[in-house]
């Protein structure tokens, strides 16, 4: 364009060469005439000044302090089931139905137990008969032992001393026995150890039981827990999870039990196990999926406007204008959206200004015109 300008004006200066002389007046009106073309020479300049120092609004980038918000898909699990089984050779009188729910303390199941009663009479039959024969030769050895030597050999002592040892030895065998049956009868009442419910029978009543065949099975409510998965990027970016915070949709705590130490091939997750207060975890059915806010406080987070975001195959970026007014490209990775803004994480400081509006065809380092900030507030 100045090009063709400096062209116009040296036409129209041959022009007026050619011309015959006029009076002063008219060398006055020539030079009026010449002034115009000066001027257009002054826009023309203007207007490709402007066309290199594209005209744009920017915005402040703003402070983040709340983090950043995720939400896990968790379900209820129980980590393990408490399982009633027979530890005797007995038949199974009457049990509770599955789906009893069931409180400490309360009777669950009974076994018979005439014949372990009999186990027992008989046992301590034995043992009052292992006592009475240990006593027996504990006194026959210490009256021989005490006589003359002459008159009582020393076999002879010496199979009474092995017949005393001989009755202690049974008497301890058959003490021990007779405490393990008494265990096994008082274990033929089964009583629920926690609040929780029952499960499926594996028994009917009637059933005649060897030892270590199953009677049923509680679903403890103590035992229940959130199991989560949790994404590899989001383990990578809180790896001790120290700063992280498990909370339901309804604003109650989670705590952190454990996590696992692999990481799932199809999904490239991790598991999270939680665990509610115990009001909530009353609440809590197994089988239940729920969804869980996990945040964690990040201090490279800010607040980057909506329309300051533009997108490439390379990747999200924003124009950071820096104090010589010229533009330059800065990656940012957008953490959440919110309604006027994205929580990003990048290089950008609070305070910091980016171009919202004139971002076509900027380039880098590309300096620039800015005709006022756009309008926007976080909340």
């Amino acid at each position: 364009m100045i090009k063709e300008t400096f062209s116009a004006l040296a036409a129209l200066t041959n022009k007026n060469q050619q011309k015959k002389r006029r009076p002063v007046a008219g060398k006055n009106q020539k030079q009026k005439k010449a002034l115009p073309a000066f001027v257009i020479l002054s826009l023309s300049a203007g207007e490709l000044f402007a066309q290199e120092q594209p005209l744009v609004k920017t915005a402040q980038v703003k402070l983040w302090q709340n983090g950043a918000d995720h939400s896990l898909h968790c379900q209820v699990q129980n980590s393990h089931l408490l399982q009633f089984s027979s530890l005797s050779r007995a038949k199974l009188d009457w049990v509770l139905p599955a789906g009893t729910r069931v409180k400490q303390g309360q009777l669950i199941a009974k076994q018979d137990g005439y014949f372990l009663q009999r186990e027992r009479q008989q046992l301590e039959i034995e043992l009052a008969s292992a006592k009475a024969e240990y006593h027996y030769a504990q006194k026959e050895f210490q009256r021989l032992n005490a006589l003359d030597k002459q008159l009582i050999s020393p076999s002879t002592l010496n199979a009474l001393q092995r017949q005393q040892e001989l009755a202690r030895l049974a008497t301890a065998r058959f003490s021990e026995q007779l405490k393990e049956a008494n265990y096994r009868y008082r274990q033929l009442e089964h009583y629920a150890p926690q609040d929780g419910q029952l499960l499926d029978l594996q028994a009917q009543p009637g059933q005649y039981l060897n030892v270590g065949d199953n009677i049923t099975r509680l679903q403890a409510a103590a035992t229940k827990e959130l199991v989560c998965e949790l994404p590899l990027d989001l383990y990578r970016e809180n790896q001790s999870l120290a700063q992280v915070v498990f909370s339901l949709a309804a604003g109650h705590k989670l705590t952190l039990l454990r996590s696992s130490n692999s990481v799932k091939a199809n999904s490239q997750t991790l598991q999270l196990y939680l665990r509610a207060v115990d009001k909530v975890q009353q609440q809590l059915l197994a089988g239940e999926r729920l969804q869980v806010s996990i945040s964690y406080q990040n201090s490279d987070l800010s607040l980057l406007p909506l329309d300051a975001l533009e997108l490439s195959q390379n990747g999200s970026f924003a124009w950071f204008l820096g104090r010589d007014n010229k533009v330059k490209k800065t990656p940012v990775e957008v953490i959440a959206s919110q309604k006027a803004y994205f929580v990003v994480k990048s290089g950008l400081q609070s305070g910091d200004r980016v171009v919202t509006i004139g971002k076509q065809g900027l380039a880098e380092a590309q300096q620039v015109s800015i005709s006022g900030d756009s309008n926007w507030e976080s909340e």
